[in-house]
């Protein structure tokens, strides 16, 4: 049986082909595998931007919550009479944030869509019930001091209402800042994982 040099380059064409078909295939199953890298990179980087934007926001608002919570008011002495000055004034700064809640509830819309945690969207809300039992507690505490009410009853309920308007972040005192602060550090732990998964 003899060997054609004929035969010999078609083997080694056969085998060249081989050879090109695995040398392709191994560029695709690399190709695929950066591209997929490339995916979950991506992925991640929009995980890790929403979490860090919503968890700044989060932050920042928590602040100026507890800012404009704060019992320490100044009052002009031509309004030191006036029951209704500190609250309204106080009652106006809030409204004068509401730029802030905006971004914080888009910051939360895209985060809870990018994220797909519910826990974090219930966090978040827990700032705005803080936002809201403190403007509600507000303007009861001017409908109280436009028409005062005699009752015991009532001298004790207007002193929950004034403890909700003005923070004092203790145990003691202060239920409604305790709840802001402590669902703060959840959300912190929640988005943390998210921003660095390490």
């Amino acid at each position: 049986m003899t060997i054609t040099s004929s035969e010999i380059f078609e083997g080694v064409n056969a085998v060249a082909q081989l050879g090109m078909a695995v040398v392709v295939g191994l560029g695709v199953w690399i190709a695929y595998k950066q591209l997929h890298s490339w995916k979950d990179q991506v992925a991640y980087q929009k995980r890790s931007e929403a979490a860090e934007n919503l968890l700044s926001k989060a932050i920042y608002v928590s602040d100026e919550i507890r800012a404009l919570r704060s019992p320490y008011d100044q009052i002009p002495i031509d309004k030191v009479d006036d029951k209704t000055f500190a609250l309204e004034r106080r009652y106006n700064r809030f409204v004068e944030k509401n730029d802030l809640f905006e971004n914080l509830r888009k910051a939360q819309v895209k985060a809870e869509a990018v994220l797909g945690n519910d826990e974090v969207g219930k966090k978040i809300d827990v700032l705005f019930q803080v936002r809201n039992e403190v403007l509600t507690a507000i303007d009861m505490l001017i409908s109280e001091a436009q028409s005062p009410s005699t009752g015991p009853r009532d001298r004790t309920f207007e002193q929950e209402l004034r403890w909700t308007v003005h923070g004092t972040y203790s145990e003691k005192y202060d239920p409604l800042g305790m709840r802001q602060l402590e669902t703060l550090g959840e959300l912190k732990q929640l988005l943390r994982s998210e921003i660095s998964p390490n």
